[in-house]
């Protein structure tokens, strides 16, 4: 029932965990004009720093998160932001983003008054900016871990609004879903998106590999085996097809290679990622036609 879409434990098991523990493609970001739903960025009570938000002015230091329930954003104590999915229980999962700074004991990030996000190495060093957003120029924005997982730069605006003027680009796809275990008919992943099940989570990672992890312990189960790739994008075909592609010269020069579940022919099937840890394409009328194999790993 398998289509080309490669199990490949064996050998590809490594890289899948060194793509997560390494920095990423994911990690440069993008900017923005999206525009979700609206984002009060003024200073919390007390001027602390809330679950969710950075307000202007306000520093994320080492050791210290935000969450919003699925995600955590760490200001790590080797100076590198990562973004970990998070379990029911609090603790982290797979790494879906990082700012790529690891090497600076004890750096910290900073929502600055004029709009940007900054890294800055720590004060006992010379407290030297080493990352940023590039969103100076928009007094009084904010930077959001949202609810749908995309953590963001937003610039208050005069009407009362919000707009995105940065963002990591990662969560879940389809952010209006229910569900957040199925890949439905034309959706699609990009680096740093997931679907889950109570048990697993599946990850589209920032090096192009598509990996299916257990919660308990966070080992992969799965993996399409396509690691060392740019710009990968999963969609779940409106032919039934799931189709992994990347561009490894960059999006604007177009696909350079591909794989798939070779499913077309099911119009309209879905992609579930299950609690007994199997990765399903069903059909409309419920039949499988195809699975990742991984039923009662989880």
């Amino acid at each position: 029932m398998r289509g080309s879409i490669r199990t490949a434990l064996a050998g590809a098991v490594g890289s899948c965990l060194l793509a997560v523990l390494a920095p990423t493609a994911a990690s440069a970001a993008t900017t923005s004009t999206t525009t979700p739903a609206p984002v009060d960025c003024a200073t919390p009570p007390g001027g602390r720093t809330d679950a969710v938000r950075l307000a202007p002015g306000q520093t994320l230091y080492p050791g210290k998160s935000l969450t919003n329930g699925t995600e955590n954003l760490t200001m790590q104590d080797d100076g590198n932001l990562v973004m970990y999915l998070r379990d029911a229980d609090g603790h982290n999962g797979p790494a879906i983003w990082n700012s790529g700074t690891w090497g600076h004991i004890n750096a910290e990030a900073q929502m600055q008054q004029d709009g940007n996000l900054v890294i800055y190495t720590s004060p006992d060093m010379d407290y030297r900016p080493i990352w940023n957003t590039g969103t100076w120029g928009h007094p009084g924005s904010c930077a959001v871990l949202g609810a749908n997982g995309d953590f963001q730069v937003m610039s208050h605006q005069k009407s009362g609004t919000a707009l995105v003027i940065w963002h990591t680009a990662t969560g879940q796809p389809n952010p209006g879903d229910t569900d957040p275990t199925r890949l439905q008919a034309g959706a699609a992943m990009g680096p740093g998106d997931w679907r889950a099940s109570r048990t697993t989570w599946l990850v589209l990672q920032g090096d192009g590999n598509l990996v299916l992890y257990r919660k308990s312990d966070n080992a992969p189960l799965w993996n399409t085996g396509t690691s060392g790739h740019k710009n990968p994008v999963a969609t779940m075909n409106a032919d039934g097809n799931l189709r992994l592609v990347w561009a490894d010269n960059g999006p604007d020069w177009g696909i350079t290679g591909s794989t798939s579940s070779n499913t077309s022919g099911n119009p309209g099937a879905t992609a579930v990622v299950q609690d007994d840890g199997n990765f399903v394409i069903y059909r409309t009328d419920g039949k499988p036609v195809w699975q990742s194999g991984t039923w009662g790993k989880a």
